[in-house]
């Protein structure tokens, strides 16, 4: 079909009516009320434009720009500000390259305990880590820090990140509270590895 060609053709579908309109180098597709153009292809910069139901473009395509974009509900995607949108190309993101766990095994009670893990991405990642139990414990995010009741650091552990290794470190200051680095034996390090894409 030509842009100077223009028609309807209409499907029955099983919860009502979608109306296919083809005009002004538009495609347009009508929702089952006869009245709401649910998605919009084409027009002056060849985008495709998506309604939710409550009939606010919310999803954009748009091939001439480069450009893939979703809004929060009741912000039409189209005008939305950048901290409107849920998701757009034009943002830095990050993407996991890479996830794995490994597991400790300190001993002992006060004292440093060290962990090399040898991710071979090749570049230097960024990275988000956890230490649990099990797989029905909590996860503790990293770095993590703990204060006994005297106000004394009783341990405290970290990640360290190269481009060919990441280091995790764990430092027990005081059985004070209770703490020790054999208490540690047996947990699970998890970590995501991330590189930024732009």
């Amino acid at each position: 079909m030509s842009n100077s060609d223009s028609g309807k053709e209409q499907k029955n579908t099983q919860d009502g009516r979608i109306r296919f309109e083809y005009a002004n180098g538009e495609i347009v597709i009508i929702g089952t009320d006869g009245v709401t153009k649910v998605i919009t292809i084409g027009g002056d910069n060849q985008k495709i434009l998506m309604k939710d139901d409550t009939a606010v473009n919310r999803i954009l395509l748009d091939s001439e720009n480069g450009l893939f974009k979703l809004s929060q509900p009741t912000y039409d995607v189209e005008t939305a500000s950048d901290n409107q949108l849920i998701w757009s190309s034009e943002f830095n993101i990050f993407k996991i390259s890479k996830y794995d766990e490994f597991t400790i095994t300190p001993s002992g009670t006060t004292g440093g305990y060290d962990y090399n893990y040898t991710h071979n991405l090749g570049f230097t990642p960024t990275a988000v880590a956890f230490r649990f139990i099990d797989s029905t414990s909590a996860r503790i995010p990293l770095p993590s820090i703990s204060v006994n009741s005297a106000t004394q650091v009783g341990y405290d552990e970290k990640i360290a990140i190269s481009p060919t290794i990441i280091n995790y470190h764990l430092t027990v200051h005081t059985t004070a509270g209770g703490d020790s680095l054999s208490n540690f034996s047996g947990h699970k390090i998890l970590l995501y590895m991330l590189r930024e894409t732009i």
